[in-house]
């Protein structure tokens, strides 16, 4: 989805949020809402309200379970080791001062340069 249509149909979201009825059709709809409001209130006045069952959680399963989880994940880290590698920063300057620079030299240097 583009962002222009994206943005199309967020305008007309926030128009269908913001839109109200007509005055007459507003005191209508509110005139029957407080109508059956009346009647439900009546209603329910001759019962006796219901008790609603709150269930406790359980603190010591829960957090089992997320030790759990957590082990779960540290097991399955898959570790890596470094792979061993030969720094030849020494070898080039003792070449340097060994050898004078010559054209064979450097196109030997350049090489082994590509090369790795």
């Amino acid at each position: 989805m583009c962002f222009r249509s994206l943005k199309k149909k967020i305008r007309a979201e926030e128009l269908l949020k913001s839109a109200s009825l007509p005055p007459s059709m507003a005191t209508r709809e509110r005139l029957s809402k407080a109508k059956a409001l009346s009647a439900e209130v009546l209603n329910t006045n001759s019962q006796r309200p219901k008790r609603r069952k709150h269930k406790f959680l359980n603190y010591k399963k829960r957090h089992e379970q997320i030790q759990k989880e957590l082990e779960e994940r540290c097991s399955n880290n898959i570790t890596t080791s470094p792979q061993p590698f030969k720094l030849r920063t020494a070898e080039l300057h003792k070449r340097k001062v060994d050898q004078p620079v010559t054209l064979h030299f450097l196109w030997h240097f350049l090489r082994e340069r590509d090369i790795d």
